[in-house]
C-alpha cells in the first residue's frame, strides 16, 4: 500500500520511503512495483 509520503512494508507494515528496496524496521525485501517494465525487443 502506498501513501503520498511513502509505502508500507509488506511484512511488518512500517512506513517506508517511496523508493525503499528493504524495510528499515524488519529488513524484508520490498516488491519493486514502481519500476517501468523491461522493454522487450523482437528478433
Amino acid at each position: 500500500m502506498k501513501t503520498e509520503k511513502g509505502k508500507f512494508c509488506t511484512n511488518c507494515g512500517a512506513l517506508l520511503s517511496k523508493d525503499a528496496k528493504f524495510c528499515t524496521n524488519c529488513g524484508a525485501k520490498q516488491p519493486e512495483d514502481d519500476v517501468e517494465p523491461a522493454k522487450t525487443t523482437s528478433a
